[in-house]
């Protein structure tokens, strides 16, 4: 709200992008889609807006059934954050759900995200590592 009073519009998509997010978790799927809703009309989003929108979108998909989507959505969020030149912190934000490793088609794409993701962390001790050892043990 602080946001949108301030006519912030990158920051008032970035804090509906990661309430998604929070909704899902919290089993509020109408409100979440309410706002991804939002955030699917408008074309300007930042780079970091539409990885985040995209992630909450795909929570959405996974939860309605709707896995076939998922590799597409999955290949713009990479696609995004290669486009972007985005650092660590975009693709730990970016980071897939790792049960969605065995859906259609979505190998090869974790394996892109893998590739990518670990260039950005190196040899630093992180806690996304553990994640990313999860992901590449569930390939």
């Amino acid at each position: 709200r602080l946001a949108e009073a301030q006519a912030d519009r990158d920051s008032a998509a970035l804090a509906r992008a990661h309430l998604a997010t929070a909704y899902y978790a919290m089993d509020r799927n109408p409100d979440a889609e309410a706002l991804l809703a939002v955030l699917a009309a408008d074309d300007t989003l930042p780079p970091r807006v539409r990885v985040l929108s995209l992630v909450a979108d795909m929570y959405q998909h996974f939860r309605r059934g709707e896995h076939r989507q998922l590799p597409l959505m999955l290949g713009r969020v990479i696609d995004t954050l290669e486009e972007s030149g985005a650092g660590l912190l975009g693709w730990w934000e970016g980071i897939p759900a790792v049960n969605w490793t065995t859906i259609a088609g979505m190998p090869p794409l974790f394996q892109r995200y893998l590739d990518g993701a670990w260039q950005r962390v190196g040899d630093r001790p992180l806690p996304i590592r553990s994640e990313l050892h999860l992901i590449q043990a569930l390939l």
